[in-house]
């Protein structure tokens, strides 16, 4: 058994993680965030078992030219702990930029913005960095659309009048290497 703490703010937090490592290498890692002010209290506690991986949070970039629709979006991803957005760009080439420099996990894509749409973006994305995962979230959903995503390598389409959850669901789904298209969309290309 391994205890380590430290102070993630001076007035907020300290944070204590305990390792355990069992005799069949089983790790368990317990987290606990301990209010600065009344310690001994317990404020938050994550228990982990096995897989690192899912400790990390899926990072999102969001691209969209609307401040409306970004700002909407950051508050649904937010209801979902596992996700984090770590950047916004309003058009097509900051969204190169960005991804360039972030590195995303998953970037959500509108088609169309000012300056470089959304499916030149995600090809101009996709020849730097062939395994970003490039999930398009619009409200042109016709066929030439649908098509264009795919050619340019996008891993799923979601229209923008889906369902909150169906867009969180999305995120997780092609982070596993699937890729996902609205209810709508996935019959239309099945026919």
């Amino acid at each position: 058994t391994k205890v380590s703490a430290s102070r993630s703010s001076p007035h907020i937090y300290h944070r204590a993680t305990l390792v355990n490592y069992s005799r069949n290498s089983n790790i368990r890692l317990t987290t606990t965030l301990l209010p600065a002010i009344a310690p001994g209290a317990v404020a938050e506690q994550t228990t982990f078992d096995g897989d690192e991986s899912k400790l990390k949070k899926i990072t999102i970039l969001l691209v969209d030219d609307i401040a409306v629709i970004r700002r909407g979006l950051c508050a649904l991803l937010r209801t979902d702990d596992h996700l984090k957005v770590i950047g916004q760009a309003r058009n097509g080439r900051d969204a190169v930029e960005m991804a360039q420099a972030l590195r995303p996990d998953v970037i959500l894509m509108d088609i169309a913005m000012p300056v470089l749409n959304g499916l030149e973006a995600t090809r101009q994305i996709l020849t730097g960095n062939p395994k970003a995962k490039v999930l398009i979230l619009s409200a042109h959903s016709d066929d030439a659309y649908i098509e264009g995503t795919t050619t340019v390598g996008a891993v799923g389409f979601i229209e923008k009048m889906t369902a909150p959850e169906m867009l969180t669901r999305a995120i997780h789904e092609v982070v596993k290497g699937r890729r996902f298209y609205s209810p709508a969309i996935a019959k239309r290309m099945t026919q």
